[in-house]
């Protein structure tokens, strides 16, 4: 099984964070003879904000200790030689969490330390067969999870980190929606993602071919070269000013009527389908495409396209290449006229 890695995240988890500190720490203690470098990544809740963070962790003679940060739960991704996370744990404010486990194969070893990590390691002691088996193994393990256990957090992650959904989108969202909205909260799923965001906005991103867009009914691909300019808008209904943007979008539709000039998606965020269908109605809006990505910056777009905030604004050229990327609405309105004027 090869796991869908492009949603391994780094999960704020705030119904857990009552420590006043954020100081946490991993003791690695492993078998004595093991000495080999590895690398985790996770990111850092501070009161500025909060930040990515890597470091190495070079375990000799079996030992070392994680000494980090955070104000709110986040997940650590533990790194060997693949470029894939081996491991995945959970750590909160103010925790002490041991690993341990033969050999050097993450994937074999124990998280202890907090119930989520010990519920974790043991279910996938129970499943190491499903996990290397092929996709149906794997989602099936999930599966019976996630339907014992709607109510807990787990689930949310399981089915982002693991479910093979390319393969079984019907079965995907049938889980999905049986999932309590306790578990996935709103903060938990605006901080999915962020693990793999470390390549600075200021990098230039790689040309997209075709997205796929979730809209009401469908799965709707949308390939490169199909008009000249793709405007992305990436939304939630808390999103300051969101109503006045939605207006300065009609305007702009408009005065652009043409889709083969300019062709225009939003992509909504909300986890519960009936907010996104009632917004959608309320909107009114004619001419652009309206599609809901319910796993937010942890859902295959969001992935793509390497979005982890909204609202958020990305212009598409007739080539794939992204001409602009920004949270700014009047930005990307200004780039829009420049580009449909040349």
């Amino acid at each position: 099984m090869r796991p869908i890695y492009a949603f391994l995240l780094i999960v704020l988890l705030p119904l857990l964070c009552g420590c006043k500190g954020g100081e946490f720490s991993v003791d690695f203690q492993l078998d004595s003879g093991l000495r080999q470098n590895y690398r985790v990544s996770y990111y850092s809740f501070r009161k500025d904000g909060g930040k990515l963070v890597e470091a190495a962790i070079p375990v000799s003679e079996g030992k070392f200790l994680l000494k980090g940060y955070s104000k709110r739960s986040t997940l650590v991704l533990l790194y060997g030689n693949s470029d894939s996370p081996a491991l995945i744990f959970m750590v909160s404010p103010g925790d002490k969490l041991v690993v341990t486990g033969p050999g050097n194969d993450p994937r074999k070893w124990s998280v202890s330390g907090n119930k989520t990590d010990e519920t974790w390691s043991e279910w996938r002691k129970r499943n190491e067969k499903a996990l290397d088996g092929d996709y149906k193994e794997t989602n099936r393990a999930v599966a019976d999870y996630v339907k014992a256990n709607p109510k807990e957090i787990l689930s949310t992650i399981l089915m982002l980190t693991l479910y093979d959904r390319r393969n079984d989108e019907k079965g995907y969202n049938s889980l999905w929606d049986s999932i309590a909205a306790s578990a996935k909260p709103q903060e938990l799923l605006q901080s999915l993602g962020r693990s793999d965001q470390f390549l600075p906005e200021t990098d230039t991103p790689q040309p997209i071919d075709t997205l796929r867009l979730h809209t009401s009914d469908t799965l709707l691909p949308i390939a490169r070269g199909e008009s000249e300019l793709l405007l992305l808008h990436f939304w939630r209904t808390s999103d300051k000013d969101r109503n006045a943007t939605v207006d300065s979008l009609k305007k702009l539709r408009s005065a652009y009527t043409d889709s083969l000039k300019l062709a225009m998606a939003d992509i909504c965020f909300e986890p519960d389908s009936l907010s996104w269908r009632r917004v959608v109605r309320t909107d009114s809006v004619e001419n652009w495409i309206r599609a809901w990505a319910p796993a937010a910056e942890a859902s295959e777009i969001a992935m793509q396209l390497r979005v982890t905030r909204t609202p958020y604004y990305i212009l598409i050229d007739k080539k794939g290449g992204q001409k602009l990327r920004t949270g700014s609405i009047d930005d990307l309105l200004k780039e829009t006229r420049k580009s449909l004027k040349k």
